[in-house]
């Protein structure tokens, strides 16, 4: 998954499904290479809450490898956003389309999970999958929204660039320099097509080294 929406939805979002799964705290959990378990998003509990240690750490590996959704334990202690101590933890999978993406964990402060509440919190996860998967579907949308934008103005700001520029060595320089600014880009070259249909490096910025090769002629950029 690759966004995270803004904060005012997941707060409102999760204060709603903590009450859904009627918990004093959720948090959702990713596992990310290198850092191991890590909170996502979380109502009442702090995002540095600890997971990859001890019983947490053996609860959400289950979840996640095993798809284990009646795992509840009253052998934790969490401190919770709200100052309270948590001594009760259950922990179910997060699943979108089939696949386990994450681990919902829910935590009580003196009393525990029934099983009516661990199949509550099975459905939680469930909407939380279809969470994460409209908040992936709309960086998608957006990020190729932005993408076309940048394209159109790049375009234009192309052609502007040969419209006003005679000299064809400053135009191919200015070219390079919209298209790096356009795109962000670490590197551009522009390649031009000799008689022979080879192709070689007319203009770069921020590469190092021409290039040739025979190939259908069109900027080149480097992000």
């Amino acid at each position: 998954m690759t966004l995270r929406l803004d904060a005012e939805f997941w707060n409102a979002r999760m204060t709603y499904l903590a009450k859904v799964a009627r918990a004093d705290a959720i948090a959702v959990i990713l596992q990310m290479k290198g850092e191991g378990y890590v909170t996502y998003v979380a109502h009442n509990l702090p995002t540095d809450t600890r997971w990859s240690e001890g019983l947490p750490s053996v609860m959400l590996a289950k979840a996640m490898s095993e798809r284990a959704t009646d795992q509840a334990t009253s052998g934790v202690t969490l401190t919770l956003s709200d100052g309270r101590a948590a001594d009760t933890l259950a922990v179910s999978p997060v699943i979108w389309k089939d696949q386990v993406v994450g681990g919902l964990a829910a935590v009580l402060a003196g009393r525990a999970f029934s099983a009516e509440d661990l199949s509550s919190l099975s459905r939680v996860g469930d909407l939380i999958g279809l969470e994460l998967a409209e908040a992936n579907a709309l960086w998608r949308a957006q990020r190729q929204g932005q993408d076309a934008e940048a394209k159109l103005k790049a375009s234009r700001d192309l052609q502007a660039i040969i419209r006003k520029e005679r000299d064809p060595d400053q135009l191919l320089e200015r070219a390079t320099a919209q298209l790096a600014d356009v795109f962000g880009a670490d590197g551009v070259s522009i390649m031009l097509a000799d008689a022979h249909g080879e192709l070689s490096v007319r203009s770069s910025r921020g590469l190092s080294g021409a290039r040739s090769r025979a190939a259908p002629t069109r900027p080149q950029v480097n992000r």
